[in-house]
């Protein structure tokens, strides 16, 4: 999709596995990571990032300056991407145009969340990881830090991450106590993971709801 000047603002190469091959892999990194980039929306939905090709990948889209919304569900680019993606961002001088991540069912841990969360120049307000590596983990994505992470998100989702009760209950109790972690946050998904039904009626839950 383009503006009547012709400018390509919308990408979507949702599936296609051309799309990883080494050609076509380097010629985008080339023109999302320039500044003449006009794309607003880029999706790669489910297109096979390779591992040799991930960690470029991941610097060419923290260097873009005009990107609002990127998805990379089902792609399965795992943390060497995401860690690669934060240690790009701390490069810039200054934060990216992107608001929202879609990082569904892409086999990211909690360590990595966490790296991705510190980054300074991460400006997005909605992250999905949904379906990912969490697990027990959950918690220390909202460990205590002295500067504040994260100020501007708004939407997480971790449903799907198989985060049992304790995980759960640890996790709103973080969220809870560390004001100077995501405190802009107003959504929370954690649909479809078993402990959160048992955590709901404990006291950190209901202490963080109200």
């Amino acid at each position: 999709e383009g503006t009547r000047r012709g400018m390509l603002r919308v990408l979507s190469l949702d599936g296609c596995e051309e799309a990883c091959c080494e050609e076509a892999s380097l010629a985008m990194q080339t023109a999302v990571s320039s500044r003449t980039c006009g794309l607003t929306e880029l999706s790669l939905r489910g297109v096979p990032i390779k591992v040799d090709d991930a960690v470029g990948v991941a610097r060419a889209l923290a260097a873009n300056h005009s990107l609002t919304k990127l998805v990379l569900a089902k792609t399965e680019i795992g943390d060497g991407f995401l860690l690669a993606f934060a240690d790009a961002l701390r490069q810039r001088s200054h934060p990216q145009a992107l608001r929202e991540l879609d990082l569904t069912s892409c086999g990211v841990s909690a360590q990595a969340t966490r790296a991705l969360l510190e980054a300074p120049e991460l400006s997005v307000q909605r992250l999905c990881l949904f379906d990912n590596a969490i697990r027990e983990q959950a918690p220390t994505m909202f460990a205590p830090a002295e500067q504040t992470i994260a100020p501007f998100l708004t939407d997480l989702d971790l449903g799907a991450n198989g985060i049992d009760k304790a995980g759960a209950t640890a996790l709103f109790e973080r969220l809870k106590e560390n004001l100077t972690v995501v405190p802009a946050l107003k959504i929370l998904g954690m649909g479809a993971n078993d402990g959160v039904a048992d955590a709901e009626d404990d006291a950190a839950m209901g202490e963080l709801i109200e």
